[in-house]
């Protein structure tokens, strides 16, 4: 975050939030999924983290490098995130709410 600090202006502690928000929502996905190992929380944890990594290219792209590769890229991991995360309530049993 460091080397895009002075771009962000007025967003920086919003960002930090949504930011810190969402590493640790990933986290806690993962350490579910090392608990329970289901395939309905694998969709889930896989879409977190790459939701997280996306995220991150976006911010990266937006703030720092703007570059149509990472546009690109950006697009290209943003519709397999939705659709792990719909797998995973598609696949969802009533006993894992």
């Amino acid at each position: 975050m460091y080397f895009i600090e002075p771009n962000l202006k007025e967003l920086f502690i919003p960002i930090i939030i949504y930011s810190a928000t969402l590493s640790f929502a990933a986290a806690l996905c993962i350490i579910v999924y090392l608990r329970h190992k289901t395939k309905s929380i694998a969709y889930f944890t896989a879409g977190l983290v790459l939701l997280s990594i996306t995220a991150s290219l976006i911010g990266v792209n937006r703030f720092y490098l703007k570059s149509d590769f990472l546009h690109g890229i950006e697009t290209l991991l943003y519709a397999p995130t939705l659709y792990l995360i719909f797998l995973y309530f598609k696949t969802k049993t009533n006993h894992e709410f």
